[in-house]
């Protein structure tokens, strides 16, 4: 196996943790936006909630997408070892 084989094995297994990591500054930085964004002393922590609602709901959007992705990307390469993906047929005779 050639170098660029193994850097891409390895970056598409690392994919994953990959993207944990950028859904949670998605939502961490979502919400220091939505802090600062709100500069009222009556609506004190509103902003961080609200930010970091719209944190999640983008990382859900973005980095879920990405997992579909990376799930898709792993059953193929299964796939092509000649990994079964199904479960084996029922038995007929029992």
């Amino acid at each position: 196996m050639a170098w660029h084989e193994t850097l891409n094995e390895w970056l598409a297994s690392s994919a994953g943790v990959i993207n944990a990591i950028v859904a949670i500054l998605i939502v961490v930085g979502a919400a220091l936006i939505g802090e600062a964004a709100v500069d009222v002393d009556a609506f004190f922590g509103l902003g961080l909630i609200l930010g970091g609602a719209a944190g999640v709901l983008v990382a859900v959007l973005v980095c879920g997408s990405l997992a579909i992705i990376i799930d898709i990307r792993n059953l193929l390469a299964r796939r092509d070892r000649g990994v079964s993906i199904a479960p084996p047929p029922a038995d007929p005779s029992s």
